[in-house]
């Protein structure tokens, strides 16, 4: 080989220049005789680089290892028995309603839960200290299987008297941390489904939350039943109200039926109604003394012809004549819904007329029949039955009219 530097020959493999004595070549021994010190670096990087795997590699372990001991723990169902259980005497609800198996709903929310535990007799309290066992398969039948399981908690309350409560558990669908079994309480026993039937001009709230439209199963005859298909099992507040309506409020656990004769008009609606049945009377009145009939077809014809044109009408010159009706008030214990949705409105009123006759007067050196006439007045009473449609009141019949 020859010197890059001088040019000078050399044998293969020499280090150092003959001619120049310039370094030429690599060494695997340096001066002593030793390692060459790129052996040693290779060296020291070969094990460094596999400390850092093995310092990983441990790390990886170290930490799967701790994520299966928390999935065994967060998983273990006793440990979900035991924070149900504590919840419920902490009063806790909204930890107690995670622990559920159950699906959220308009009413089905931690406060519905909440109003059902403190509706329940069941609810521990004053509670002591406890203990949670596993009830496993015995002599006496299969506490568990594979989907479900049951705990019973012994317990003492602060009055030294001991209870139970037994719990079960569902395996839920999803899995904790992916891979292990998670179990919730079973809410099966909580939970119920409601209905409510009323009348379908009305609005309903279920423990002040609405009931929509969307519950609705069925109308017929002016009702409307409404079912809401998973409620917890507790005294529910039904609301009943409408705009002619004062508010009907009643307290039931199972399905509830709201007649419209436990609805009881309110003074708008009361008014509103006396005032079309003050404006329906004095037409008819008046039409009945000027003579005018009803055209037969009228779903009031009869009524009209028994109790104004037969009453009131009079074509000689004695007799009533001259009706003037007012003072029109409502009989509220006497005024009510029906059933089918009519309204029987019992008013008072009064009236007054002119009663014509003939007496006999001494004129012009003769007795002579003169036309007469006194003021009369008195009062009366009806009952006209309205429909209530589009936020107007209709009269439908008439029952009685009394002078």
């Amino acid at each position: 080989m020859y010197c890059k530097y001088c040019g000078g020959f050399n044998e293969d493999g020499s280090v150092f220049c003959k001619s120049c004595g310039k370094t030429i070549g690599n060494s695997t021994a340096n001066v002593s005789g030793g390692a060459a010190p790129a052996v040693v670096k290779k060296k020291k990087n070969f094990f460094r680089r596999y400390l850092v795997l093995f310092i990983l590699l441990g790390v990886l372990i170290i930490a799967a290892a701790g994520a299966v001991a928390a999935g065994f723990y967060f998983s273990d169902p006793q440990r979900t028995a035991d924070r149900y259980f504590s919840a419920l005497t902490e009063k806790d609800w909204q930890t107690a309603y995670e622990c559920l198996y159950i699906k959220d709903s308009e009413f089905v929310s931690s406060a519905q839960f909440e109003m059902a535990m403190k509706n329940s007799d069941l609810l521990p309290v004053n509670v002591g200290a406890y203990n949670i066992t596993e009830m496993r398969t015995d002599r006496y039948g299969d506490f568990g299987d594979s989907f479900s399981k049951k705990y019973r908690v012994d317990y003492m309350t602060d009055r030294s008297s001991s209870k139970q409560m037994y719990i079960n558990l569902v395996k839920d669908s999803e899995k904790q941390f992916l891979f292990f079994d998670n179990y919730k309480v079973s809410a099966a026993d909580m939970l119920t489904s409601i209905e409510i039937y009323v009348p379908d001009f009305t609005t309903v709230t279920l423990d002040g939350i609405p009931v929509g439209s969307s519950y609705c199963i069925s109308e017929d005859e002016g009702m409307r039943r409404y079912k809401i298909p998973t409620v917890f099992n507790f005294n529910h507040t039904i609301l009943v109200q409408s705009d002619i309506t004062e508010d009907y409020e009643i307290r039931s656990y199972s399905d509830a039926e709201i007649s419209p004769s436990y609805l009881k008009l309110n003074n708008t609606a009361s008014e509103a109604v006396l005032a079309q049945a003050t404006s329906d009377f004095k037409q008819l009145a008046e039409a009945a003394q000027n003579g005018n009939d009803l055209e037969k077809s009228s779903s009031l014809y009869k009524s009209y012809r028994n109790y104004f044109y037969d009453q009131l009408y009079n074509s000689g010159e004695k007799g009533a004549h001259e009706y003037v009706f007012d003072n029109f008030i409502i009989n509220e214990d006497s005024s009510y819904l029906t059933s089918d949705q009519r309204y029987i409105c019992y008013f008072d009123f009064d009236y007054t007329y002119k009663y014509y006759y003939y007496d006999s007067e001494y004129q012009n050196d003769k007795w002579v029949d003169v036309l007469k006439s006194e003021d009369r007045s008195y009062s009366g009473n009806a009952c006209f039955y309205y429909t209530y449609s589009n936020g107007a009141w209709i009269i439908d019949s008439i029952y009685s009219v009394y002078y």
